[in-house]
């Protein structure tokens, strides 16, 4: 499989954890050094942070993908960076109204010694 089908593929396997609402999976997707910049909030460093904060979001309510594309994917050596957008909703578990999001995002990832590829960086928005 070409690095970029990995990536996809990986990618594609972060979207069902994320809607199975698996926190420690999700954070096994990160490298131990990785950021997450999630719009109005500070960035989430490390892994062990990331793992914290996914254990808070997906605790409190559901996430319901309703599409996903990684619109494009840059390889150089061991590490690429990629494209995607995803759309759904957020469902809270306890209080409040579901609400739809649509979101852009810029991924960087890093190839490992085993030639899998985790997340190393995360950027997303809204798209408006």
């Amino acid at each position: 499989m070409s690095d970029e089908a990995t990536i996809r593929e990986t990618f594609d396997r972060v979207i069902e954890i994320m809607e199975a609402g698996d926190a420690e999976a999700v954070a096994e997707i990160w490298t131990d050094d990785a950021v997450i910049l999630p719009p109005g909030q500070p960035a989430k460093v490390g892994k062990g942070t990331i793992a914290n904060w996914y254990r808070d979001v997906l605790g409190s309510q559901f996430i319901e993908y309703e599409g996903h594309s990684v619109e494009d994917v840059v390889v150089t050596g061991d590490v690429a960076f990629s494209r995607a957008e995803v759309r759904g909703r957020v469902v809270p578990k306890c209080c409040g109204e579901p609400r739809k999001f649509n979101n852009k995002a810029i991924h960087i990832w890093i190839r490992q010694a085993d030639g899998s590829w985790l997340l190393a960086r995360a950027m997303y928005n809204a798209n408006h």
